[in-house]
């Protein structure tokens, strides 16, 4: 590119600043003309100048908590993008499905509380919720509907059935998402009782809480008593439960509840809660209630409801801490010395098993040398009995057997080994009358004349000389 290109191109290029800077001059211009205008406008009497008048201000539209809230008093049009979300989110199922138990009735009921109150069931322009009693009182179904019969119902909704209104909209809304919030097995208990939940052929929502309510709790006029009844032995139940404070809660809160729902009343609850918190297993559960009680006693109120979520939520972190019904140290302690003590004990009756089964079989062994004693000994008298037979006249009084002498002793009336005409005195008998006794002796058994002694004695003597 020459010299001549470049300054054309340069040219150009200011030319084109210039404009630009020109029109923002002008834009700015136009804007501040048009606020001083809105401001005059705005500073003037209504019609100054005589000319159009201004226009009037757009009204906010009907202040509500929720969708479903708002235009309460008019129908909802299901062909809008609008009405069609409202459906869906009136009837999405709740968060956990109804099994038509007892132990899920107070949750199915207060999800469905909040479910009416988002999708405006309960607006005073479309209330299908707070029906009449046969008193021509107010009663809220969802937690009264014990004091609510069939007919109250039926013939609330008469008023609304098969007509153009946001209440039998808000009607057919609840039946569907009862329905939608069912388990299978709490769907098919109702296929056969369709006349009871149905109003003038058209399906009726409250009419279908009412009958599942009556499925899930005998509802019956003994009802209130048994939940009273119920209500009175929480420490039993406690118990029975061991101590689980999630499942004991809900208990409470479906008698509770279900007493509250037929109008009955339990005016001394706190004393029963406390008594059955007061037997949980745990200690540390039961020091923090006992100071709860403290509390309460001194003046500080508390309800039921509060009284039961602090008990949950403590004994959720004692859980989380893995110390439910752990032992104090002083337990383990005592635990530890225990069994100290037993394994001692098991030693000792070991050893006492020893020892006894030693001194039995040594018992047994000294009995066996005795038996053999005995049986020696009464083989060798047996032997001996030819002792005892005296010489014949004129016959020898001297003799061997076995190789041994025995001499015939007249003062022991048998064959003993000593001779009694033997020339020293000290070889003699024991026995001969002329003779020095030993000390060991006992002459005056011979001296009676007792011939038993006197054999006895022989024997004895016999057997000696012959043990020597």
């Amino acid at each position: 590119m020459d010299a001549a290109q470049i300054a054309t191109l340069m040219q150009a290029m200011n030319t084109l600043i210039g404009q630009i800077q020109q029109g923002q001059q002008e834009n700015t211009a136009a804007i501040n003309a048009l606020t001083a205008a809105t401001q005059a406008a705005a500073n003037a009497p209504p019609n100054a100048g005589g000319g159009a008048p201004a226009p009037a201000q757009q009204q906010p539209g009907a202040f509500a908590m929720t969708p479903g809230q708002a235009n309460a008093g008019n129908h909802i049009d299901y062909t809008t993008a609008t009405g069609i979300k409202l459906w869906n989110e009136a009837t999405a199922p709740l968060p956990n499905k109804f099994t038509a138990d007892g132990v899920d009735v107070n949750q199915f009921s207060e999800a469905m509380l909040e479910r009416a109150n988002k999708s405006g069931w309960t607006n005073q322009i479309a209330d299908i919720i707070n029906i009449p009693d046969d008193g021509n009182v107010s009663r809220n179904l969802l937690t009264e509907y014990g004091r609510l019969t069939i007919n109250n119902i039926k013939t609330y909704g008469s008023n609304y059935i098969n007509t153009q209104s946001r209440q039998a909209q808000n009607d057919m809304q609840m039946y569907h998402c009862i329905k939608n919030s069912l388990t299978d097995a709490a769907e098919k208990s109702i296929l056969s009782e369709r006349d009871k939940y149905h109003n003038h052929n058209q399906p009726s929502g409250p009419l279908l809480y009412k009958l599942l309510m009556q499925k899930a709790i005998i509802d019956t006029i003994a009802t209130e008593s048994l939940f009273r009844e119920n209500l009175t032995n929480l420490d039993s139940y406690m118990s029975s439960v061991k101590s689980d404070i999630k499942v004991f809660n809900e208990y409470v809160k479906l008698n509770y509840e279900g007493l509250r729902a037929r109008g009955g009343k339990c005016d001394d609850i706190m004393i029963h809660l406390f008594k059955a918190y007061l037997a949980v297993s745990d200690k540390r559960f039961v020091r923090y209630m006992e100071l709860k009680k403290i509390n309460y006693d001194d003046g500080n109120p508390i309800t039921p409801e509060e009284l039961m979520a602090l008990a949950l939520n403590q004994y959720a972190i004692i859980n989380k801490q893995e110390l439910w019904n752990a032992k104090t140290p002083e337990e383990e302690q005592v635990i530890a010395l225990a069994a100290q003590f037993n394994k001692l004990k098991d030693e000792n009756l070991k050893l006492a098993k020893s020892l006894k089964k030693k001194n039995e079989k040594k018992n047994e062994g000294k009995k066996d040398d005795k038996d053999k004693g005995k049986t020696k000994k009464k083989a060798n008298t047996e032997g001996m009995a030819w002792r005892f037979v005296a010489p014949t006249e004129g016959a020898a009084k001297k003799k061997q057997v076995n190789g041994k002498d025995w001499f015939w002793c007249p003062y022991h009336k048998s064959w003993t080994r000593h001779n009694p005409e033997a020339k020293n005195p000290e070889d003699r008998c024991r026995l001969e009358p002329d003779k020095k006794i030993d000390k060991g002796t006992k002459p005056s058994q011979s001296a009676k004349g007792d011939k038993r002694s006197q054999a006895l004695a022989a024997v004895i003597s016999a057997y000696e000389s012959d043990s020597e």
